[in-house]
């Protein structure tokens, strides 16, 4: 009997830490998961090349409203240059010139100066930062 009453101790403690770890793993789960999500949205990062620009890496830490120009020291810290548009001037407008293309190119196809399309095509490509020289053909 008395040992009876002991197995059923143990297992009533083994359940009850198991329940105690699963409840307690599903808060640090959740709670990671917010993180990361609050980060994703507030701590943006962009880096890359664009012709007249070279390399570039900007950051914002306050949602994509203020963006600043950076680089990694020798020692991997980041280091804050300035405000973007002060630093590299255009740059914003840019990317997001680049980014307004390719959803262009990702709603309407291919870019292919059909006439029904050939002055956005050629818009899109010009805000994306191309320079558009149009030939005619000659009779």
């Amino acid at each position: 009997m008395r040992e009876l009453i002991v197995v059923t101790l143990v297992v009533l403690l083994l359940v009850g830490v198991f329940f105690t770890g699963s409840f307690w793993q599903r808060h640090i789960f959740t709670s990671d998961r917010e993180a990361l999500a609050y980060y994703r949205e507030n701590h943006l990062s962009k880096q890359g090349y664009i012709k007249g620009f070279g390399n570039y890496h900007i950051r914002s830490f306050d949602g994509g409203e203020n963006w600043v120009a950076v680089r990694y020291t020798d020692d991997w810290k980041i280091e804050i240059l300035g405000p973007v548009e002060e630093i590299h001037p255009g740059l914003l407008g840019a990317i997001q010139g680049l980014g307004n293309l390719f959803a262009y190119v990702g709603k309407n196809g291919t870019i292919n100066f059909e006439q029904d399309r050939r002055d956005k095509d050629i818009r899109m490509l010009e805000e994306a930062g191309f320079e558009i020289k149009v030939q005619t053909s000659q009779p």
